[in-house]
């Protein structure tokens, strides 16, 4: 059975891939990873770059025989990624899917070009393990970078210790990049829900849940539930909740914009576990609650309390409770001051990607 799935994988795999014949041409910029596009598109204006596909999308033929005929077969899909490089020769190589350890050694591999990684998304322990595996094995070996855009001051001190280069705060390049109305007074209007992946599979995240509900009808304001991308949870609140008292917000790639605009205003509440989006509203002065029991994974090296300004890995309907009152009480300036001294730490902002596009400028 095991061995059939992996037939009908690599069978699917082999009908998507793109077939390319010419030999490719130089380009200045590369992306590692078509994945990244999203994120590239903020600094490389009017498509100016080229990918290198690292999940099998596509093939250059030119390059695979080329490959064959001069190295043979063994180390074969390395000796691929130099010829490639070695055809394009890439100025730039630039990726978002900063957890691949593949990235990091390439400039080993191909020491001629800029290297970028530009962080997407909170980080468990697993990619900094599997680096520190590594390097445990080949001593010798470091994975490197020029240059790491990284979310806050917490995950920069542990790439530190991990990935040679220079290592720089400025958080979530889309983030970055979007255009908020600003408010200068806090008027509370409503609750926005963040979903963790499968919400069923998250009892702390269920439960905080209808503690929220409940606390936005005594409060008399209105609760949204904000889904993860490509997680359908819809099925399961409508199962186990009443739809009347609270409205969903699907977020996937056609409205991924309109649903994080929404939850963006200053007006609103933010209530989380773990969560990219959450620390984003965090970073723009959104009032946010975080009750995530795994805080401290998410952000190794502080020492946070299991209590704070805005988090309490407590769930309970008084603690909970508690929390919400007390961030939606808090003055304008005592959450600018919170709100502030928390995201240099965990998620900076970088408005228009300013910052971040004065340093690739002096290297294009």
């Amino acid at each position: 059975m095991i061995l059939f799935n992996k037939i009908i994988t690599l069978t699917k795999i082999i009908i998507k891939i793109k077939i390319y014949i010419s030999r490719p041409s130089q380009t200045k910029i590369l992306v590692y990873d078509r994945v990244s596009k999203r994120f590239a598109d903020a600094f490389f204006p009017n498509k100016s770059f080229s990918f290198y596909d690292v999940r099998y999308e596509s093939i250059n033929l030119y390059v695979f025989f080329f490959t064959l005929m001069n190295c043979g077969i063994k180390n074969f899909k390395i000796n691929y990624k130099f010829n490639y490089f070695n055809f394009i020769k890439p100025t730039i190589v630039y990726t978002s899917i900063d957890n691949n350890i593949g990235f990091f050694k390439l400039k080993k591999l191909y020491p001629d070009a800029f290297y970028i990684a530009d962080q997407n998304g909170i980080r468990d322990n697993e990619f900094y393990s599997q680096c520190k595996k590594f390097l445990k094995k080949f001593p010798n070996y470091n994975l490197s970078v020029d240059i790491f855009f990284c979310f806050g001051n917490n995950e920069k001190k542990r790439i530190k210790k991990i990935i040679s280069g220079k290592i720089i705060a400025l958080g979530n390049t889309t983030n970055n990049n979007r255009k908020y109305k600003k408010i200068s007074n806090f008027k509370f209007k409503y609750i926005m829900f963040i979903s963790s992946l499968n919400i069923q599979n998250f009892k702390s995240d269920v439960k905080a849940l209808k503690i929220s509900i409940d606390y936005s009808s005594k409060i008399g304001k209105k609760i949204y539930f904000l889904d993860r991308g490509q997680n359908n949870n819809f099925q399961f609140l409508k199962k186990n909740f009443d739809m009347t008292k609270i409205e969903y917000l699907e977020n996937d790639k056609s409205n991924k914009e309109k649903t994080a605009k929404k939850l963006m205003s200053r007006n609103a509440l933010a209530v989380f576990s773990h969560s990219t989006l959450g620390l984003e509203a965090l970073s723009i002065g959104v009032r946010s609650a975080c009750f995530n029991k795994n805080f401290h994974e998410h952000y190794i090296d502080k020492n946070y309390p299991n209590t704070g300004p805005f988090w309490n890995n407590n769930i309970d309907k008084k603690n909970l409770e508690n929390l919400l009152d007390k961030v939606s009480n808090y003055s304008s300036k005592e959450w600018k001051k919170i709100s502030q001294k928390y995201s240099n730490q965990l998620m900076a902002y970088d408005y228009n990607n300013k910052k971040k596009k004065k340093y690739l400028k002096n290297y294009l």
